[in-house]
């Protein structure tokens, strides 16, 4: 415990840091993730990720959603994440819980590529020195470390474009081929990302870094070919999901049924993690410019990426989660170093520094979607439990995740509270059926004709903040004799 403790005095000290200390410190920072930071942030995180991956390895059942009916989503990370449940599963972890935990392990073993890449780029090919509180601050950021143990395909791809737009940086022919081959699997994982190449494609021009942009360009071919390949063996056609994906959002118009967020959003979420505000905003432009003179391809490839996306009538903090990073690399690449300065600089970095800490804190315990993923796991423990349920007030996606459920086929009903004992009446289901309420408890006095409910458990986020995220489980049996 002492040469532990010895060792991380080393990491975080003054002066330079190995490689091998910075990967060390950076996976310790993601244990507390890996093992507390459970749910899903946004319903696609389970139900276009989880879920498929899970009928893929296990021919569990899932619920369907419309990407998949129609092909806009690729099969390579529910592909890929299927195959780390089998491993997961072939060294004897079973429980949805610990199977999560180990999912998490695995991505936050990955998650340490773009670590090792911007270290390379800092330490090696840019020569820098002084630069531990950055490397620090970005193995540690709350964004990074969000991003690379949660198992989604658009976070997945943040920790491979991060990584490739550093190794583009790298001499010779090999880095820029691994940053190809990275870009194009970051592009099978979430199609944005291709925005990414473009602009290493034009640094590489404009620095006349001919053999670099040659295998930039064959390293994404031949990713995104396999890409082509998987959308031709599942959809049918080569490259179906990209371009059905564009058509369906662009074309067809269909991303603004979701909202049409106001064109400052992206800005106003530059200014919340950068902590560009009052009085802090010459001290912030000046490390912005400083940042991006010094750091000018992710200054490029995080603009372009935020502009592009701010053409879209649909804006999300996590559709710009690698741009946000790149800017957060070009800011602390600049705040972070000490030098002679005023007392609002050194006010601006620790208020800087403390926000995101406390961010990390966050990211690293938050438990989101607590009670409909607790009355999953409730519905997973219960013998009785076999092949139907019931939601009432809610549609499949309210259920907390068929992972969790743990059944290889269940049948989803729908029904309004309000109809719920006409639906009882008419089906007359087997019992014992379970009945799965969203937002509010079922009537007390309600009649439910030959059936009798009681109710199992009651699931709720923590803190308590939101009806939607409520559920409460009923155990309906049917009446014997006269009702």
């Amino acid at each position: 415990m002492r040469r532990f403790f010895q060792w991380l005095r080393e990491s975080v000290g003054p002066g330079e840091i190995t490689l091998s200390h910075y990967l060390i410190f950076a996976l310790i920072v993601r244990l507390p993730a890996v093992f507390l930071s459970r749910g899903y942030a946004f319903s696609d995180h389970q139900f276009q990720y989880v879920d498929p991956a899970y009928h893929l390895a296990f021919d569990g059942s899932w619920w369907r959603p419309h990407d998949y009916v129609q092909g806009l989503r690729s099969w390579v990370y529910p592909g890929i994440l299927a195959g780390v449940f089998k491993l997961v599963a072939w060294f004897g972890i079973t429980d949805p819980q610990a199977m999560m935990v180990a999912t998490r392990f695995v991505h936050g073993l990955v998650s340490l590529l773009p670590v090792a890449a911007f270290w390379t780029l800092v330490v090696r090919w840019k020569g820098w020195s002084g630069q531990r509180s950055l490397l620090l601050f970005f193995a540690a950021n709350a964004l990074v470390v969000y991003s690379g143990v949660q198992p989604t395909g658009p976070t997945f791809a943040v920790g491979l474009s991060l990584a490739a737009i550093f190794l583009f940086h790298g001499p010779g022919s090999l880095w820029p081929f691994l940053s190809g081959l990275l870009l194009g699997l970051a592009f099978a994982c979430r199609f944005q990302d291709a925005f990414f190449g473009p602009v290493l494609l034009a640094a590489g021009l404009l620095q006349k870094r001919w053999r670099a942009c040659l295998f930039l360009a064959l390293g994404s071919a031949i990713t995104v070919t396999g890409q082509g390949i998987v959308d031709f063996v599942t959809w049918g056609k080569f490259l179906h999901s990209p371009f059905r994906y564009v058509a369906w959002n662009v074309f067809e118009g269909q991303a603004q049924r979701y909202g049409d967020q106001p064109v400052w959003l992206y800005a106003a979420f530059i200014c919340l993690v950068l902590v560009l505000i009052s009085p802090f905003l010459r001290s912030g432009f000046r490390a912005l410019w400083e940042g991006s003179g010094k750091l000018p391809l992710l200054a490029a490839a995080s603009l372009v990426y935020i502009f592009l996306h701010n053409v879209m009538a649909r804006k999300n903090f996590r559709f710009v989660l690698p741009a946000l990073v790149l800017l957060l690399v070009i800011y602390a690449s600049s705040l972070l170093f000490e030098g002679s300065e005023g007392k609002t600089r050194r006010v601006h970095r620790r208020l800087f520094v403390g926000i995101h800490l406390v961010a990390l804190v966050l990211a690293s315990v938050w438990y989101a979607n607590r009670g409909p993923i607790e009355a999953a796991l409730a519905l997973h423990r219960l013998e009785d439990f076999r092949d139907r349920l019931v939601i009432v007030d809610g549609r499949d996606d309210k259920l907390g995740g068929h992972y969790y459920l743990g059944r290889p086929r269940i049948e989803v009903v729908n029904v309004r509270q309000r109809h719920l004992a006409s639906w009882l009446r008419a089906a007359r289901p087997s019992t014992p059926t379970y009945i799965l309420v969203v937002g509010h408890p079922l009537t007390e006095e309600g009649d439910w004709g030959r059936y009798r409910l009681e109710r199992v458990g009651e699931y709720r986020d923590w803190p308590d903040t939101w009806s939607g995220s409520r559920r409460f489980l009923y155990r309906a049996e049917r009446i014997r004799g006269p009702a």
